[in-house]
């Protein structure tokens, strides 16, 4: 099965939860690899953003088949059905954040090139060592990018690259983060995590609401 919930069924149905409504929507794709254990780091970064009133659609990618061309493709086709199902049911002129887990982010990352209606996305632990992120500094979309110094599918030596490229790029939108003592699941840093990510998301809507506000 390419992700772990299917568009149309009555689980997904149940996924789309709204305390109120929001003029964002939050998507996030998962990764089943981030699941040590009793810790589900997709899990429990939804249920804390549920917790602050926010909108969320959670899925998530099975890795072990990630390299499967076929897997892949019918990953980002129910990624996409995903992204029409949320405009549909929340609006055509709403914006999303989308926020990408491990390998998750690889799918989060075709999403951000092909979609205008992302209007910042945050990677959790993207595997640069096996996906090409330079594309996302050139885009004219705000993002974050946030790395644990013990992520075995992201060797330091890349990300410091990615962000000395980032950097000499004046017009570039894209921020890294890089969190110590810690690996990809971030069980025993997930608190910080789960701040960071929550202030990034309610400040994207905040932003949202004023730039609709004063019509910019």
């Amino acid at each position: 099965m390419p992700l772990e919930l299917q568009i149309f069924n009555i689980a997904y149905q149940l996924s789309y939860w709204s305390v109120y409504e929001s003029p964002q929507m939050i998507y996030v794709i998962g990764s089943d690899l981030n699941v040590v254990r009793d810790f589900d780091l997709t899990d429990n970064l939804v249920s804390v953003l549920k917790c602050n009133d926010l909108n969320v659609v959670s899925q998530k990618v099975n890795a072990t088949r990630i390299n499967n061309f076929t897997i892949y493709k019918d990953n980002l086709i129910v990624a996409e059905l995903t992204m029409n199902w949320i405009l549909k049911k929340h609006g055509y002129n709403s914006n999303i954040i989308i926020i990408g887990i491990s390998f998750g982010a690889c799918i989060a990352a075709e999403l951000i090139m092909r979609r205008p209606e992302i209007s910042e996305y945050i990677l959790i632990s993207p595997p640069i060592g096996y996906y090409n992120l330079a594309t996302l500094a050139k885009l004219d979309v705000i993002g974050t990018m946030i790395f644990s110094d013990h992520d075995i599918f992201a060797p330091l030596s890349k990300v410091y690259k990615l962000h000395n490229n980032a950097k000499m790029n004046l017009m570039c939108k894209l921020k890294l983060m890089l969190m110590r003592n810690t690996n990809y699941s971030y069980k025993n840093r997930f608190d910080l995590l789960s701040t960071v990510v929550t202030k990034k998301c309610i400040k994207c809507i905040k932003r949202f609401i004023y730039e609709n506000d004063v019509g910019l």
